[in-house]
C-alpha cells in the first residue's frame, strides 16, 4: 500500500506558472457554476436552485475542485508564493459545499425522512 501512495504522489502536477494556474483555476471555477449564479457568483440562492452541475463526479465535480485547490496550496507553499485568489476561491468552495449540503438535507426532509438537520441519511 505505501508504494501506492508513493505512486499516487508523484502523480501530482509540477506546476511551473503557478500564477497562470491559478487564473485557469479561478475561469474554471466559474465557468462550472449553475447559471443562476451569474458571472457575479451570487449568493443570493433562489428557492428553486439547481446545483446538480457541481453535484456529479467528473471533470466537473467538487472532489477536482478540492485537487485543484490542493495542488493549487501546494504549489504556493513550495515556492513561498502568497496569492489572495487562492484564499478567496477557498472561501468560496467553503460557502459553496455548506450550502449545498443545505440543499441535499432540506430535499432529504422534504422527500419524507425525519431527522435531525445536518445529519447523513446514514445515521438517522
Amino acid at each position: 500500500m505505501k508504494t501506492g501512495r508513493r505512486f499516487q504522489a508523484a502523480q501530482m502536477p509540477s506546476l511551473n506558472n503557478v500564477g497562470e494556474f491559478g487564473t485557469s483555476c479561478l475561469a474554471w471555477w466559474r465557468a462550472i457554476q449553475p447559471l443562476w449564479r451569474g458571472d457575479e457568483l451570487l449568493r443570493e440562492i433562489p428557492v428553486d436552485a439547481d446545483w446538480s452541475v457541481l453535484l456529479c463526479g467528473g471533470s466537473t465535480g467538487m472532489l477536482l475542485v478540492v485537487l485543484a485547490l490542493s495542488w493549487w496550496m501546494s504549489a504556493c507553499d513550495a515556492k513561498g508564493l502568497v496569492d489572495e485568489r487562492l484564499d478567496g476561491l477557498i472561501t468560496e468552495v467553503s460557502w459553496t459545499l455548506v450550502e449545498m449540503q443545505k440543499h441535499l438535507v432540506g430535499k432529504r426532509r422534504h422527500d419524507g425522512e425525519e431527522g435531525e438537520v445536518g445529519q447523513p441519511a446514514w445515521k438517522k
